[in-house]
């Protein structure tokens, strides 16, 4: 999910609400993880899809603010959740059907089970 759709969705939301309505966005965004590329290609090497990963995409926060701007919202809170749970290296190794790591990697962590997650409250 791009910019463009991005647009689209939040457009289409706020066709829904009056004026003064509010949004809430939670979301692991890309920038929330430390090292996205290199789990993207673990994934992409493995062939494992997360629960539901099929057809979801990790957003970008930086398009996420930009398509609420854009389409008339202001954004009047942002804040992080910091999750407790923790990954091990081999509850990592595992997940993925791996023997060892391909490149060494500063926190374990699925897309579907993120370290933290963002959270955005806006209006019209």
């Amino acid at each position: 999910m791009g910019r463009r759709d991005l647009l689209t969705l939040f457009t289409k939301i706020r066709g829904f609400l009056r004026k003064g309505g509010k949004v809430l966005v939670v979301e692991p965004f890309q920038e929330g993880f430390k090292e996205f590329e290199k789990l993207n290609a673990i994934y992409e090497m493995s062939g494992v899809k997360g629960v539901g990963e099929e057809k979801e995409t990790i957003l970008s926060f930086r398009d996420v603010v930009y398509a609420l701007e854009s389409t008339g919202f202001s954004i009047v809170k942002m804040g992080k959740y910091l999750f407790s749970w923790k990954v091990s290296e081999k509850e990592f190794l595992e997940y993925f059907g791996l023997r060892k790591l391909p490149f060494k990697l500063s926190e374990f962590c699925f897309r579907d089970k993120p370290r933290k997650a963002t959270i955005i409250i806006a209006y019209l």
